[in-house]
């Protein structure tokens, strides 16, 4: 938890601070201000009262950013503000409520300006359904090895896409519709996992020589969960959790707006901090090695998973009871939705964490090295949801549960995930 404290200014009378020598508290400097600071004889361990107000006609997220995390603050109703105290340097920024991207404006403390704004023209810019730019420096942005051909960029840039490239029209594809054809994104709509092949593919696991060095046990009679004593080493979990930005709270996805963009919804059924494996970790030898594992074991292309999330709980952190598959049939979706769940394992813990299937009355209790695997759909058809996946990470009564879990899609699952097709926009 951010250790900075927040004033409140309508609720609260008494401001409060942390220490700057905390971890949390300490935000690296930028060279221009930290040149300024060094120049002025500006205390960096003093701290001192700013406001952030809302000008605006819609609801504004203020978060505080640290390195590669971004820590909310709070959510600023329009004609309102919040005080607290921080230091010069630190960063802040403004999003629209329940978005962190695209921001509204960044903001650099100086121990000369007190009171930072979040105005209307920016809520304009960032909701215009015309082509404009909604964040700075898209110049810069479309240089990057990728350029225009992403959806992140398309939604935030496609001003400047279309200024700088005449290979396609960048404005019309900020609407879904046409960014997200299956035809747009040379995709078919070939399944891989036909009616039947469940069944099939777990026969294999038990048959074939080269699986039982990962100890494959069915755990239950008529639900094909597969449980893997010698899956992954701890130097493979490792990996995972070394290269992954810094965990966060864990949070769900939400309705789209008009770009596709979904809301990030922190959920009271689900208390754990997450990260997700991006570039350094997806490049790291030794997860490219666990995912060819799971490829291999599930019969499914990678180009079908999500990235790997891994997953910290604590002490009464836990999960409720969900189904990993929209209970909407995703069939018609481009990806078509999730047909298994790979869960990784990357610690024992010494009481309670275990994953709950309350519908076929097992437990998988965490130990480190083991997953586990489970379809979302049904064997004889695989369009329909099974009932029987429900689960839950249970509370961690003692210890600490570290894990990882591989989400894999029907259909490709990571082009549309970088044309901005799943809602993932980061």
């Amino acid at each position: 938890m951010l250790c900075i404290l927040l004033l409140l200014s309508a609720v609260l009378s008494n401001e409060q601070v942390c220490s700057a020598a905390n971890e949390w508290c300490t935000a690296e400097l930028n060279s221009k201000e930290a040149k300024e600071a060094q120049t002025k004889q500006i205390p960096q361990d003093t701290s001192f009262s700013v406001e952030f107000t809302n000008q605006g006609s819609k609801t504004a997220d203020i978060y505080w950013k640290a390195g590669s995390r971004s820590d909310f603050i709070a959510s600023v109703k329009p004609s309102e503000g919040i005080a607290m105290k921080t230091y010069h340097g630190h960063t802040f920024f403004a999003a629209p409520k329940d978005y962190r991207s695209p921001k509204l404006v960044t903001w650099t403390i100086h121990i000369d300006k007190k009171i930072y704004a979040v105005e209307e023209e920016m809520f304009k810019r960032v909701g215009s359904g015309g082509c404009m730019d909604r964040t700075d420096n898209c110049d810069l942005i479309v240089q990057h090895e990728f350029g225009c051909e992403n959806g992140w960029t398309i939604v935030n840039c496609a001003r400047t896409c279309n200024e700088t490239n005449k290979f396609r029209d960048y404005c019309q594809l900020r609407d879904p519709k046409f960014r997200c054809d299956p035809k747009f994104l040379n995709l078919t709509m070939k399944n891989a996992l036909p009616n039947g092949r469940i069944q099939e593919n777990v026969n294999r696991i038990f048959s074939e020589a080269e699986f039982q060095v990962l100890e494959p046990k069915l755990v239950h009679d008529e639900f094909p969960l597969i449980q893997f004593d010698n899956f992954l080493s701890k130097k493979e979990c490792n990996a995972l959790f070394d290269t992954t930005a810094d965990l966060e709270r864990s949070t769900d996805h939400g309705e789209k707006n008009e770009f596709g963009e979904a809301k990030r919804v922190i959920s009271s059924g689900r208390t754990s901090l997450n990260a997700w494996c991006r570039h350094e970790c997806m490049n790291h030898p030794l997860v490219k090695n666990i995912i060819a594992r799971i490829e291999k074991v599930t019969n499914v292309p990678k180009e079908n998973f999500e990235s790997p999330q891994v997953l910290q709980y604590t002490k009464g952190q836990f999960y409720q009871n969900h189904y990993d598959r929209s209970m909407i049939n995703a069939d018609g979706e481009v990806d078509g939705g999730r047909i298994y769940t790979f869960f990784l394992y990357c610690s024992d813990v010494e009481e309670g964490g275990e994953t709950s299937f309350p519908n076929i009355g097992i437990k998988v209790k965490p130990k480190l090295g083991r997953a586990v695997l489970w379809p979302s759909v049904l064997d004889l058809d695989v369009k329909k949801l099974d009932r029987r996946s429900f689960h839950s990470g249970l509370p961690v009564k003692k210890g600490k549960k570290l894990a990882s879990n591989v989400w894999i899609h029907q259909r490709n699952f990571e082009k549309p995930n970088d044309w901005g097709c799943t809602g993932s926009f980061d």
